[in-house]
C-alpha cells in the first residue's frame, strides 16, 4: 500500500499559502541560479547577505506577504550546521542565517555546497491566525 495522507494540512486563516525553495551555499557569494529550486527569479530573489552565513530572499513588492513565518534546515548529514529564518514585513526580506557549532562555539559561518531548504508560511493579510 502506498503512502496515504490521512491528516492533510488545513489552515484557519485567510489567504494563507506556503512558499518553499532551496539553494546551495556558495561561500561569500550569491548562490548560483542553477542551485535555486524552484527559482522564482525576481518574484523572490535569493542572494548572499554580505556577512558570514547570511542569505536574503527578497519578495517583489507586488508579491510581498503581509505576514510570514518560516523554518529552514541544512539538508543531509550536517549535525553541526543549522539555519534560522526571520522576516521583515515592511521590506519583504526573508533573512536566512547559517550557524555552525564548532567545539561548542556557535557562530555564523560561510559554507560551500551545503543545501539549505526554506519553508515559508505566508498570508496576504495580517488578520490570519
Amino acid at each position: 500500500m502506498g503512502l496515504v495522507n490521512t491528516h492533510p494540512l488545513r489552515c484557519q486563516g485567510t489567504d494563507d499559502y506556503m512558499v518553499d525553495f532551496e539553494f546551495d551555499t556558495n561561500n561569500a557569494s550569491d548562490p548560483t541560479a542553477a542551485t535555486i529550486e524552484p527559482n522564482y527569479k525576481t518574484d523572490l530573489a535569493v542572494v548572499y547577505g554580505g556577512s558570514a552565513g547570511v542569505f536574503t530572499a527578497t519578495f517583489a513588492a507586488a508579491k510581498k506577504p503581509a505576514r510570514c513565518r518560516g523554518v529552514a534546515q541544512v539538508a543531509g548529514n550536517e549535525p553541526n550546521l543549522f539555519a534560522k529564518v526571520d522576516y521583515a514585513a515592511s521590506t519583504g526580506v526573508v533573512t536566512i542565517r547559517i550557524f555552525q557549532n564548532s567545539a561548542g562555539t556557535i557562530a555564523l559561518a560561510n559554507t560551500t555546497g551545503k543545501r539549505v531548504q526554506v519553508f515559508l508560511f505566508c498570508s496576504k493579510t495580517r488578520m490570519s491566525v
